[in-house]
């Protein structure tokens, strides 16, 4: 049985598969986009896009973001850091406010209008290199296929099947994020979210905001913190903010968040290997602190589909190409990584600690 060639495979369909495969389609590749899950699929995510990075590159590769994609306040009006015993600093800064299911089915749609294919509901068991390209095996709806490509395109999040296979050795530790949505009461102004950094959890946070009629809870931690803090989280809410502290959530979503940023800056970890790149949370990309991840999303797989137009135009190898056009992001997260390692010590005076997080929040929104 013939085996069917493409030019570029992108596995995983979020804003860093989306990016990679719709500029890829664009520039003449044929293009397939594979995602795991039935779209459009629910997303453990706010759905801020919070950074001039992400909102420039979303309007710059994808165009305005559609009306119905966004939430009833469809932007939010900036964030307010607490640190409880110090205070709070408010940041105004507007920023699309969206659904991620809402916003990644946008984005698979535009890569269809670009020329690519969208399959979801696709499973990759297998991924192997050799000389002249890639090949997959994937479960599908239909049962076994397998199919090759020139490039490779792992977009597949923080538990990356790409990532597995393409680097079988290393070692991924991984936060936890927990989503909650209540229908109850939540004394917050719509389109402002509220981020707070109890000092004894640094440099973690929780945040509460309101978004269609939900009161929405969401915690980022080590797996061993997540109980405890989630309980200090609702008394918080509660204590201050009207929050019903038994609610019994009406959804609760969740993921995992790679911890690769020290291998990542350090060199130990590639995120590329042969003719396979990897983008997004695949590649260990997020920003410190904050947490943000969109930008870096698109923004990677802009630049893996830009590799590979490289490679393709010059024979140089689509690592070098890759590498080369990170190292300027990488720098920049190498500074908020230092700033996040130091929070620890930050977090013995409060009102210094609001300070910095404060200060590391603006300049994330400012990274672009």
């Amino acid at each position: 049985m013939d085996i069917p060639a493409y030019d570029v495979i992108v596995v995983g369909a979020g804003p860093a598969g989306s990016a990679a495969a719709m500029r890829c389609a664009r520039k003449g590749f044929k293009t397939l986009l594979l995602e795991k899950a039935r779209t459009p699929r629910v997303k453990a995510c706010t759905g801020m896009i919070m950074s001039r990075m992400a909102q420039g590159l979303i309007r710059q590769e994808f165009g305005d973001i559609p009306g119905e994609v966004l939430a009833d306040s469809p932007y939010l009006k900036g964030y307010v850091i607490h640190v409880p015993g110090a205070g709070e600093e408010t940041i105004e800064s507007k920023a699309p406010f969206a659904w991620r299911d809402r916003l990644d089915h946008w984005m698979n749609a535009k890569v269809k209008e670009a020329g690519g294919e969208v399959w979801d509901g696709v499973r990759v068991d297998e991924v192997g290199q050799d000389a002249t390209g890639c090949g997959l095996v994937l479960q599908t709806a239909s049962g076994e296929r397998e199919l090759r490509a020139r490039w490779l395109v792992g977009a597949d999040g923080a538990a990356s099947t790409v990532r597995k296979h393409l680097v079988p050795d290393l070692v991924v530790h991984y936060g936890e994020a927990v989503q909650e949505y209540h229908r109850c009461r939540l004394d917050m102004d719509k389109g402002w979210f509220h981020a707070f950094f109890p000092a004894d959890y640094a440099p973690f946070y929780f945040s509460a905001y309101r978004k269609d009629g939900f009161a929405v809870v969401e915690i980022g931690s080590r797996k061993e913190q997540m109980g405890p803090f989630m309980q200090l989280a609702r008394e918080t809410l509660a204590g201050d903010f009207g929050f019903a502290a038994g609610s019994v959530a009406r959804r609760r979503d969740g993921c995992v968040e790679p911890a690769l940023l020290r291998q990542l800056l350090s060199g130990q970890f590639a995120p590329a290997s042969g003719n396979a790149l990897l983008a997004g949370d695949a590649a260990g990309l997020i920003m410190p602190v904050t947490g943000e991840g969109i930008g870096l999303a698109v923004q990677s797989g802009v630049w893996a589909a830009a590799a590979i137009e490289e490679s393709a135009a010059t024979g140089r190898t689509v690592i070098d190409c890759y590498q080369t056009k990170l190292s300027a992001i990488m720098e920049t997260i190498r500074g908020f990584y230092h700033v996040a390692r130091t929070l620890r010590e930050k977090a013995d005076s409060k009102r210094d600690y609001l300070f910095w997080v404060a200060q590391t929040w603006r300049r994330t929104l400012d990274v672009g």
